[in-house]
């Protein structure tokens, strides 16, 4: 009986892995790229969650008329801005720790670190749930530097100011 019960329990702990390696693997970016630069250095975003303030897509009235209400806007906005890239800083430095990687920037506006480490400790990174997407550096190629036609034109407002 002992024999059965073993025999069930390792295929059952062998298809774990493959399937967490595999969504580790889908997380990784330009890894496979012929024009990859292999310098250790890589860009990691994280998932974004209820933690985050989503000070981007949260509509802040800071033009209302009213002064008391431009200035709570304002300060409800920076609160979110603080606190996101406090939390960012937090997950960032985590992560490097368990990771032996070094942070080397934060952006938090869009939710993405980057870091200097191993390959190695780099996919094993991509194994933590909170990341989303980890990617190796490839150089960017310009097509051109100006707009096809016109440039846009913003409304300029002088008398305003935030």
């Amino acid at each position: 009986m002992i024999r059965g019960i073993a025999s069930v329990s390792v295929p059952i702990i062998v298809s774990m892995c493959p399937t967490q390696c595999v969504q580790a693997a889908a997380k990784l970016e330009n890894f496979d790229s012929p024009e990859r630069i292999f310098n250790d250095h890589y860009s990691v975003c994280l998932k974004d969650g209820s933690e985050w303030k989503n000070h981007i897509t949260t509509v802040y009235n800071f033009r209302s008329g009213d002064a008391v209400t431009d200035q709570a806007s304002r300060a409800a906005y920076k609160t979110a801005l603080a606190a996101d890239k406090a939390l960012l800083e937090s997950i960032a430095a985590d992560l490097a720790t368990k990771h032996h990687a070094v942070v080397q920037t934060v952006l938090e506006s869009i939710h993405c670190f980057m870091v200097k480490a191993s390959e190695a400790d780099v996919r094993a990174m991509a194994e933590d749930d909170r990341v989303e997407t980890i990617s190796a550096d490839v150089p960017i190629h310009l097509t051109s530097t100006t707009f096809p036609g016109r440039p846009p034109r913003l409304p300029l407002q002088t008398d305003q100011t935030c």
